[in-house]
């Protein structure tokens, strides 16, 4: 869900620097206090780790890291920096608050699944600690208003909406790279299943609709783009909740009540 989560990495002189914590960073009482605590003033690190990118898949697949990641998102009730008021209505990264190498992952250092060490963040934000540019904050939080949607870590952010194809949005927003085919055959499954049901409630083309593949784009299933926005929303949430259910039973809740909301 990953993407949902990026790797932050650092180089060997940056790592000796200040050890950021939670524990720490949960006495600032201003976004602004927290974003100075965690800016880094670098650069976004390389996510993939080149041609052992497959350490990114398999740990941000592993059981251990969607049990910290729910817990992480609970306890800073989906919002940026942990401050209340200020929903994230997007993505969801788990951000890494000392930007982890390599050798973290092969040796599963403290800093990977340490909640004292991990803070929710946007997709901005995330960006703007690593840059060290606060530039590219936003000045105030969204309004709630904008999105009738609860503030769970399942929403799609524009980005992804972007994305014509069905099959290639719905594996950003789980996480998992395009060009990364070992769970395309599971992730195309839970996808028909859920068009079925859309099928059933009577949206879509009237003889039904299916994907194999990436051809399959989101103007194939519906041109209504107001009804496909929710379209989008309602089946992420549920090819999620079949292909990687939340461990944290009120992180599943949540998305659960969406999916009611929705439907």
């Amino acid at each position: 869900m990953k993407k949902h989560w990026m790797l932050c990495v650092i180089t060997a002189e940056m790592a000796t620097e200040m050890i950021r914590r939670y524990s720490v960073l949960s006495e600032f009482s201003t976004f602004q206090e927290r974003f100075e605590y965690l800016q880094l003033d670098g650069t976004v690190g390389e996510e993939t780790f080149g041609f052992e990118r497959h350490l990114n898949q398999i740990f941000y697949h592993s059981a251990e890291w969607k049990k910290v990641r729910d817990a992480v998102i609970v306890r800073d009730d989906g919002c940026d920096l942990g401050i209340l008021g200020r929903t994230i209505y997007g993505q969801i990264l788990i951000h890494h608050m000392n930007p982890i190498t390599k050798t973290d992952i092969l040796k599963r250092s403290e800093f990977l699944f340490d909640p004292d060490f991990l803070i929710c963040t946007s997709k901005t934000t995330h960006n703007a600690i690593h840059y060290g540019d606060e530039n590219l904050l936003l000045s105030e939080p969204v309004s709630r208003k904008k999105r009738r949607y609860l503030p769970v870590a399942t929403y799609i952010i524009e980005e992804v909406w972007n994305l014509d194809s069905i099959l290639a949005s719905v594996k950003k927003m789980l996480g998992i790279a395009e060009e990364y085919e070992h769970f395309d055959a599971d992730i195309i499954m839970h996808i028909n299943t859920v068009l079925s049901i859309l099928t059933q409630i009577g949206l879509g083309p009237d003889g039904g609709f299916s994907i194999s593949d990436y051809t399959a784009v989101w103007s194939d299933f519906m041109d209504d783009d107001d009804q496909l926005s929710m379209v989008k929303s309602y089946l992420y949430l549920k090819v999620r909740l079949l292909f990687d259910p939340p461990l944290s039973s009120s992180v599943a809740d949540a998305m659960n009540r969406q999916i009611s909301e929705l439907e």
